[in-house]
């Protein structure tokens, strides 16, 4: 299985960033394929995902405590984790939840979240190990690793 290889390496230092939310203690996205041959060659899609794989992006990630993304868009994409848990906020397609786009998932949390947590709209959750969530297309959400959190993004 995926978690049972090394990658403590990024999790310690916590400068690892992802190219939506820079310096914030999280690795994702802009996956250099060669440099992880092992993720990518020992994940196995679950049997719940769509049956052609051809169309498939998949993006590896891992986090710190703490560190996560603020709320943004794109296509439709299953998230799941293998290690920690991911708390999760996402909105319908339409207007975007309040938030400051230069503010961390954290930072979100304690500005903004007291006044939204009653919106109707934005819909919460936890993501633990061997859970996934599926995330439309085009629906606004945000994540909070609570602990170390690793896990793949397939991108449809």
């Amino acid at each position: 299985k995926i978690y049972a290889l090394n990658l403590s390496i990024s999790l310690s230092a916590g400068k690892e960033s992802n190219s939506d939310a820079p310096s914030n203690g999280e690795h994702f996205g802009n996956n250099d394929h060669k440099s992880w041959p092992d993720v990518f060659k020992r994940y196995r899609i679950p049997d719940h995902y769509m049956p052609d794989p051809s169309f498939y992006a998949f993006s590896f990630g891992m986090g710190a405590s703490g560190s996560g993304v603020p709320f943004h868009t794109h296509g439709g994409v299953f998230n799941e984790v293998f290690y920690g848990r991911k708390r999760w906020w996402l909105a319908p397609p339409g207007p975007e939840p309040s938030f400051h786009p230069d503010e961390s998932a954290m930072q979100w949390l304690y500005t903004y979240y007291p006044t939204q947590q009653h919106n109707p709209l934005i819909t919460e959750c936890i993501i633990h190990p061997g859970e996934f969530i599926y995330v439309p297309s085009m629906w606004h959400h945000s994540t909070l690793n609570l602990g170390q959190t690793i896990f793949m993004a397939t991108f449809l």
